[in-house]
């Protein structure tokens, strides 16, 4: 800043100042005076000699050396900023996907609670109308069990997703908090299942209007 303040480096000093070092800031100065010294105003007249181009070859070559190395090092930040700010947009939505998927189990957890209710009541009616050998109760109880089993069923073909499917989610998951360090996810499991485990069917990241018809390649 207090060099600013004196005319000589104003005329020598260009607008990028705050790229060179003080050395190359003296360099200036003394070629400045060396050359308003030499023969008066006849400043032309000064020698140019090879080690003196190649002293400003030197530094030409320098300066432009250090100058890569700063914009090398600014774009390197650049990328490593925009890497982390993708990687935690990733996160983000595999952790409201997730999220989703909770409350979509839960959910189909109660309706099987439901189903197995109305198959259990079914059955308790069909065997009281075997007994009594009354065919319209035993009709009408093997059309509850019926929907009831319809429930099921329908909830067993939601809970079916490919497993490597489900593994891919896992490893990308994982691999972020290798990485990133973030807190673990609650495991996805299937109706009845135990997060713990790592084996076995699991819910695939989709939303829940996925989650309403059976994957691709599954059996109904």
């Amino acid at each position: 800043d207090v060099e600013r303040g004196f005319s000589i480096n104003e005329n020598i000093i260009s607008s990028n100042r705050s790229l060179l070092s003080q050395l190359s800031i003296n360099s200036l100065r003394t070629t400045y005076d060396t050359v308003k010294n030499s023969n008066g105003v006849y400043s032309h007249n000064v020698p140019i000699h090879k080690e003196l181009i190649k002293a400003a070859q030197s530094s030409f070559s320098f300066f432009n050396e250090e100058l890569s190395i700063i914009k090398a090092a600014e774009e390197r930040i650049r990328k490593e900023k925009e890497e982390k700010e993708n990687a935690s947009k990733i996160y983000q939505e595999v952790l409201e996907q997730e999220e989703e998927l909770l409350m979509t189990q839960k959910d189909l957890q109660k309706q099987q609670q439901e189903a197995n209710l109305i198959i259990a009541d079914g059955s308790a009616r069909l065997q009281l109308a075997i007994k009594k050998k009354d065919s319209l109760d035993i009709e009408r109880a093997t059309i509850l069990i019926g929907g009831g089993n319809n429930k099921t069923s329908c909830f067993l073909r939601m809970m079916l997703v490919p497993e490597d499917r489900s593994i891919i989610i896992r490893h990308i998951i994982e691999t972020f908090f290798i990485i990133h360090g973030e807190p673990k996810l609650n495991m996805i499991c299937p109706l009845g299942g135990d997060p713990a485990r790592r084996d076995g069917p699991a819910y695939d990241s989709v939303s829940c209007t996925d989650l309403k018809r059976p994957a691709s390649g599954t059996t109904v």
